[in-house]
């Protein structure tokens, strides 16, 4: 009797977990999951105001069940510290440049800012990044952080905004430019230009009190959202160090592993999304920009092709040096070099 009774309750047991088990999935499918990113913008800028809509998007899409709030550069963490605070789980993703973890490793610039003159069409940097193993390169480093690499977000080549001509590659000797730790920095210096790295909010002070003469931030309509237009004199597009450069988009792994598998597929769909869009727009913007910097009184000035072929080999030059800075650096490089000559034509 003992037995038999032992047996009714081990099945009235497995009964009940059966019976519970679409209320348990049905309360998962309800579950919301809130995060919050940061990215280096400000909410006026083209990038924020996309990925704000489509972070929207995300929400109804989902039924509510994955809410991403997006705050502006500087806000819940300094911008130098978003990676670190992404892998201490106090914030949980970010549009961002891992130019700031240069002091870590060099190999985590290059993605954001390859050897100028490496690549230069736009195509070539997400080709190398979702077709020449990029991606799984990346990857294979962040998950040592804590984090995930979700995309790269590709922009067209960058502008250098300066108080002082930049007509020839002569003209960067003796300049106090701003910049951040990777290839361009080094760029910079074989051009004998001395760089000061500051964050992209305090970018407009320091070119307005002096203590720089140019710099290099982003694309033309960011720059001009950010008011640099006010602080200087001349444009060159595109900037010597970037025909095309990108912003990183990443999440924390432990937010990341919460997400149920279709809220996985949602956000990466979003931030597939996103990038494309950012693109599209962006590029218009960009060229409306320059116009308007023009209208304004600026100076647009690029490089005579006899200083672009000197630029070029002095390019080539930082992606040598670079390569035997750390095994990362190594690896990116080769694998950049590699899918530039699986696509040649040579």
């Amino acid at each position: 009797m003992r037995r038999r009774h032992g047996l009714v309750v081990a099945l009235l047991l497995a009964l009940t977990v059966l019976l519970c088990q679409p209320l348990v999935s049905q309360a998962a499918s309800k579950k919301v999951y809130k995060m919050n990113w940061q990215t280096y913008a400000m909410p006026n800028a083209d990038m924020y105001k996309t990925a704000v809509q489509v972070f929207a998007t995300l929400a109804k899409a989902t039924n509510g069940r994955l809410i991403i709030k997006l705050h502006p550069g500087n806000s819940l963490v300094p911008d130098p510290q978003v990676f670190d605070a992404m892998s201490k789980g106090l914030i949980h993703g970010c549009i961002h440049t891992a130019s700031y973890l240069g002091g870590k490793d060099m190999g985590f610039t290059l993605p954001v800012q390859p050897p100028p003159m490496l690549f230069t069409e736009i195509w070539q940097m997400p080709g190398w990044y979702y077709t020449g193993g990029g991606q799984k390169i990346m990857n294979k480093y962040y998950k040592k952080m804590g984090l995930l690499h979700l995309g790269m977000n590709v922009v067209s080549a960058e502008c250098i905004m300066s108080k002082k001509t930049l007509a020839r590659i002569d003209d960067f000797k003796g300049l106090k430019i701003r910049s951040l730790p990777g290839p361009t920095t080094l760029m910079f210096e074989k051009l004998g230009a001395s760089v000061v790295k500051i964050p992209g909010a305090e970018i407009y002070s320091a070119l307005n009190t002096g203590i720089i003469d140019a710099c290099e931030f982003v694309g033309p309509m960011e720059n001009l959202d950010a008011k640099l237009h006010e602080v200087t004199k001349y444009v060159q597009y595109p900037g010597i160090h970037s025909y095309t450069a990108a912003r990183d988009v990443m999440v924390s792994l432990k937010a990341w592993n919460k997400l149920p598998p279709d809220l996985q597929a949602a956000l990466q769909t979003a931030v597939n999304s996103y990038m494309a869009l950012d693109l599209f727009i962006a590029d218009t913007h960009h060229r409306q920009a320059l116009k308007k910097m023009a209208k304004y009184g600026l100076v647009l000035q690029k490089l005579t092709p006899e200083d672009e072929q000197k630029a070029k080999k002095m390019g080539m030059e930082v992606a040598k040096d670079m390569e035997k800075m750390s095994p990362m650096c190594k690896e990116i490089i080769d694998s950049m070099f590699a899918y530039l000559k699986s696509i040649s034509s040579n």
